[in-house]
């Protein structure tokens, strides 16, 4: 049988369609149920025996259960569907819609068994699904948000009291998103490991909120060379009205990241490290830890991003603004940190030697890309400003 015979006779059994679908939509929904890859499967005729489900059993399930597996209280998962509902048009409830798509976010689980689950099958699953995903990213925005002056004031104070520096606003750092081989130009995303990855960049507050985030950068590339060629950096670089930062302020990296006068990070330990540089590497990793944590929650929760089956770097990206939004959007909420999640995750200082040929502090591919022309002088005030905070925290200690 031809294709587009078989498309037809597809979309003539398909029931249940939003109503606004319109042909080419409809097209791309009878092909997704027809090459549902997503188990590698081959199939000469699409069967699809659809199972009844009572949906009314979860939105009543108990608190805690309902927690478990949609990640979070009743009440805030009302909240996120008033939020998202005005974009979902379709004749299927919104509730219905929105479980479907946290469950698949959340767990490792497949569209068919998903689908199976929530009784309806795998291409109208997806199609929704994507427009979830969609919904999530221009929601984005919102939640994702850089301090105020007066934010950053409150947020400094609070980390001064958990890690003695003054003037910290955040943390940065980058993680690994492993994906499947992706459908066009894959040795791009090849990273060091062998394995495909696309880098996430994330600044959160001692909130655990994200308040910045760049993606899409190859897992190939070092934490150093991504945040250079974020938008944040030049930011931050030209910021002369002090609109990100104040005077003194600055957020912590790794040693990893070039030192600034906007990102401190702790001194290289060659084996001669003072008692002061040692204390400010103690009290700047006991800061740093956050961005780890939320990046330990954020991966915990939304399961999804430990290992994604998508071979478009386009829905990478978007799942990954997705998961941070919804991150953002619980803490935002009042929802409680779920401390297994994190209590594992500790501040990491280096007490070893390191090599002097390390890439991770020789910065080995930042050369690439030509200086920012701000750079260097924000390099020189930065060994100053390190220098001072060092002895300023050493003296208080």
């Amino acid at each position: 049988m031809e294709l587009i015979d078989q498309l037809e006779q597809i979309v003539e059994r398909i029931d249940n369609i939003p109503g606004d679908i319109d042909e080419m939509d409809l097209a791309l929904l009878a092909f997704l149920i027809l090459f549902d890859d997503e188990e590698n499967e081959e199939q000469e005729e699409f069967v699809w025996t659809k199972i009844t489900v009572n949906l009314d059993e979860y939105r009543y399930m108990a608190d805690v259960s309902f927690r478990l597996h949609f990640r979070m209280s009743r009440v805030v998962f009302e909240e996120l569907a008033l939020q998202v509902g005005p974009d979902l048009r379709s004749n299927k409830s919104v509730g219905h819609i929105l479980m479907m798509s946290l469950w698949i976010l959340a767990t490792p689980d497949s569209f068919r068994s998903v689908a199976l689950r929530f009784g309806v099958s795998p291409g109208v699953l997806h199609y929704m699904y994507r427009k979830v995903l969609q919904v999530l990213c221009d929601l984005a925005p919102s939640y994702v948000q850089w301090p105020t002056a007066r934010e950053r004031t409150e947020i400094e104070e609070r980390f001064r009291i958990a890690c003695h520096l003054p003037g910290v606003v955040g943390a940065v750092d980058g993680t690994h998103i492993y994906t499947i081989r992706p459908g066009e130009n894959p040795t791009r995303l090849v990273n060091r490991f062998g394995t495909f990855s696309i880098a996430l960049q994330g600044v959160c507050d001692d909130t655990l909120l994200f308040r910045d985030i760049y993606v899409g950068e190859s897992g190939k590339q070092h934490d150093s060379r991504v945040f250079r060629r974020s938008p944040l950096s030049a930011l931050l670089l030209e910021d002369a009205n002090n609109t990100y930062l104040s005077p003194d302020q600055y957020i912590l990296g790794d040693g990893a990241y070039i030192l600034t006068d906007q990102v401190l990070k702790p001194f290289r330990n060659d084996g001669n490290l003072s008692d002061v540089q040692r204390w400010f590497n103690v009290c700047l990793a006991s800061g740093r830890v956050v961005i780890e944590q939320a990046f330990g929650l954020l991966k915990g929760k939304w399961r999804r991003l430990k290992y994604l089956h998508v071979h478009s770097e386009e829905d990478i990206v978007n799942h990954v603004v997705a998961c941070v939004m919804l991150h953002n959007f619980l803490l935002c909420q009042g929802e409680p940190i779920d401390e297994g999640l994190i209590n594992n995750i500790h501040p990491r200082v280096e007490q070893q030697v390191q090599d002097p040929l390390d890439p991770e502090e020789e910065h080995i591919n930042v050369d690439i890309e030509p200086d920012h022309p701000l750079l260097h002088a924000a390099m020189a005030r930065g060994v100053e400003l390190r220098h001072h905070m060092a002895q300023l925290v050493f003296n208080e200690n």
